[in-house]
């Protein structure tokens, strides 16, 4: 049968190829025939654009594809999910995620007894409760925006971040659900990682964050260790570095590396005799401007 668009989906296919459209539509709509003929007449066109179909489970691709197969421009654009497209693109690009290299997917036997109850043991939460944690986190990438979990602590939040970035270098593994929020930071530019998970990468600049006497190096840790891995932090840079601490700190880190809240706060003892020029935070940003 041959397809005859909706007044709807004329104006679907009369969009302008070099804007972005969100269409949103019920099951049964057509939206996967309009999707079909505005392949076909995009690749018709003189230069012929690249085109690349995604969609978010197998199931979905495996229908779209059918679909697809029985037009010949089309179907050379085979559809793909937006997980195993990130992989693709991650692995074509080694060193643009701050996930463990190389990409390991862990797949749900090891989610479910390795990772998840040695992650649960190192924060210090039960197993169902990580699982709030993981859901919310994965939400977040998901949908590419922040949506926090109504059963988690903000302080708790924290602190499951933190383990879990170092918690994956460890075991080397990443997660099915962020590769298309490794995806995004990767074509943004901006890479968020712990300084252990900085090693081998190199970027134009640096912002170390946290780096108070105190917490770098934290009481009572290696303090040759807690240099070295500065070290590999502070050299990552090619061209800027910058470091940051706080005069002092409020909430969950007011007491990190400190017996008292009030006490004033430094930077890193490492620094001392070094090239640094220390600079109050907001003056500096004025004087950007």
């Amino acid at each position: 049968m041959a397809y005859r668009p909706t007044r709807e989906q004329e104006a679907i296919l009369a969009h302008h190829a070099d804007q972005h459209a969100r269409v949103l539509a019920g099951p049964g709509t057509g939206k996967s025939a309009t999707l079909v003929a505005l392949v076909d007449q995009l690749l018709a066109g003189n230069p012929a654009p690249r085109v690349k179909l995604l969609t978010f489970t197998r199931a979905a691709t495996a229908e779209l594809a059918k679909k697809v197969s029985d037009h010949p421009a089309a179907a050379a654009e085979r559809p793909s999910t937006i997980h195993s497209f990130s992989i693709s693109v991650l692995r074509r690009n080694p060193g643009t995620g701050d996930f463990p290299q190389p990409l390991r997917i862990a797949d749900k036997w090891e989610e479910q007894k390795i990772v998840h109850p040695t992650l649960a043991h190192r924060i210090d939460v039960r197993v169902d409760h990580l699982d709030n944690l993981i859901r919310e986190m994965a939400a977040n990438w998901e949908f590419l925006q922040v949506r926090e979990h109504p059963r988690v602590d903000a302080a708790e939040r924290a602190r499951f971040v933190g383990a879990w970035s170092e918690h994956r270098q460890i075991y080397g593994y990443t997660l099915l659900a962020e590769l298309p929020f490794a995806l995004r930071q990767a074509l943004n530019g901006v890479r968020i990682m712990t300084m252990v998970g900085s090693k081998g990468l190199t970027v134009r600049a640096t912002i170390i964050a946290g780096v108070d006497d105190g917490i770098v190096p934290m009481p009572n840790a290696d303090v040759a260790e807690e240099r070295r891995l500065l070290y590999v932090a502070m050299t990552r840079a090619k061209e800027f570095l910058f470091a940051t601490w706080a005069g002092q700190r409020r909430g969950p880190t007011a007491r990190a590396g400190r017996a008292r809240v009030r006490m004033r706060r430094q930077h890193s003892h490492f620094f001392l005799g070094g090239p640094v020029r220390s600079q109050d935070g907001s003056t500096y940003l004025e004087r950007r401007r």
